[in-house]
C-alpha cells in the first residue's frame, strides 16, 4: 500500500485538534453540536464504524443539523466495551476510517458518533466528556 501518512509527528485526535490535521484528511464540515441523537447504536464495533456511522457522516455532509445522529452504548463491563468508551470519550466521540484498496490508503475523520454511554456506570455517572 501508499500515501501511508508520516507517524514522525502525531496529533491527539478531538474536536479541538481537526484544523491540525493534514488537508489531505477528509474531516467533518458539518456543526456537530447541531446534531441531535435520533440513533442508540448498542455495541459500537468496527463494523458499525465502517458502514452505518460512515453512511451518516456522508448524510450529515449533505444535510446538515440533522436529527439521526448517533449515540453508541456500551452494556458490557468487559475489556473491549472499556477500551472502546475510553477511546470515544477521550476523541470527542470522533474516529479514524481508513479505507483502503490495491491502489492507496486514504484517512478521514467520521464524526456521526457524538455521544457514548458505558452502561456499567450507571445513568447518573457518566462523565462530563459523554457528549462533548
Amino acid at each position: 500500500m501508499n500515501s501511508n501518512p508520516s507517524t514522525a509527528s502525531t496529533i491527539k485526535l478531538n474536536e479541538a485538534s481537526l484544523s491540525r490535521l493534514p488537508g489531505n484528511v477528509p474531516i467533518p464540515k458539518y456543526d456537530r453540536r447541531q446534531i441531535t441523537n435520533g440513533i442508540v447504536h448498542i455495541g459500537v464495533g468496527g463494523f458499525h464504524k465502517s458502514h452505518q456511522a460512515l453512511y451518516l457522516d456522508d448524510y450529515f455532509h449533505q444535510h446538515p443539523g440533522s436529527d439521526w445522529g448517533i449515540c453508541g452504548v456500551g452494556l458490557l463491563d468487559y475489556d473491549y466495551d472499556r477500551r472502546m468508551r475510553n477511546a470515544l470519550l477521550s476523541q470527542d466521540c470522533l474516529y479514524t476510517l481508513v479505507e483502503r484498496s490495491p491502489k492507496s490508503d486514504r484517512a478521514r475523520i467520521i464524526g456521526s458518533i457524538t455521544r457514548y454511554l458505558f452502561a456499567p456506570w450507571g445513568g447518573n455517572n457518566q462523565p462530563e466528556t459523554q457528549r462533548w
